[in-house]
């Protein structure tokens, strides 16, 4: 499998170094980061280059098996991912669609939706206040974004405007029609830099949509009131 990480790692590379000459590529990654967002990084960039476009879930082989007594078809493709950049293994996911069953009970794979006049309201969780579920979103980000620049010395406005993008294009709406201004003001010229700024956008991304996901599935926590758990603590210290 040696070969097939290298060719991974070549082709992430690759892809990252061409968005500095076409930005196109780098919000189209976003766009994928939005769908996947329980992915790493590696992963995420790894569906981008080689998964289908109409992709919407995807386990392994033994994921697929185990919790949803679904098997793999003879002719089905797998796709490869580099779980993480240089020091990763490899996996193998399916989409649903190369996977099969003879059991109608079998548990179908949640892909959470979300509805702003059902779930709006858990954004007051982590602010108060009449504005937008949108406007939350970026305030949000943008604060987090800020903190994390702070400790690691990262561009904070790309950041910021990073993860409002995944985020806002998860929940459905168009995040360039929030975004269209700070998008512009964007730089994404040094692809080390945009890695580091893909990773943090990874890392907000995920802080925000895997509880909404969890919650409108029906897993909610039952640690407290909130959805979001340490996150409120964590936002209420940066929040004034």
């Amino acid at each position: 499998m040696q070969h097939i990480k290298t060719n991974l790692e070549v082709e992430i590379n690759n892809l990252i170094n061409k968005m500095p000459e076409n930005t196109d590529r780098y919000f189209s990654l976003l766009a994928t980061m939005a769908k996947f967002h329980k992915y790493s990084l590696s992963e995420q960039t790894s569906l981008h280059l080689y998964a289908p476009v109409n992709a919407s879930a995807c386990a392994t082989a033994v994921q697929w098996e185990k919790f949803f007594g679904r098997h793999i078809k003879r002719d089905a493709s797998g796709i490869k991912l580099l779980e993480n950049a240089g020091l990763g293994t490899i996996r193998v996911v399916y989409d649903i669609k190369d996977t099969y069953t003879d059991n109608v009970k079998a548990a179908k794979p949640q892909v959470w939706k979300y509805n702003e006049k059902g779930h709006g309201q858990l954004f007051n969780d982590l602010i108060d206040g009449d504005a937008s579920v949108s406007e939350k979103v970026i305030y949000l980000c943008r604060k987090i974004a800020e903190e994390k620049a702070k400790k690691l010395k990262s561009p904070s406005d790309e950041i910021a405007a990073s993860s409002a993008y995944v985020i806002l294009k998860r929940l459905g709406y168009d995040p360039e029609i929030y975004l269209n201004n700070i998008i512009k003001k964007m730089n994404l010229t040094d692809p080390n830099m945009i890695w580091i700024i893909l990773e943090h956008t990874n890392d907000i991304a995920k802080q925000i949509l895997n509880p909404i996901g969890s919650y409108i599935n029906g897993r909610r926590n039952s640690n407290g009131n909130t959805i979001f758990g340490n996150l409120v603590k964590y936002i209420s210290d940066l929040v004034v």
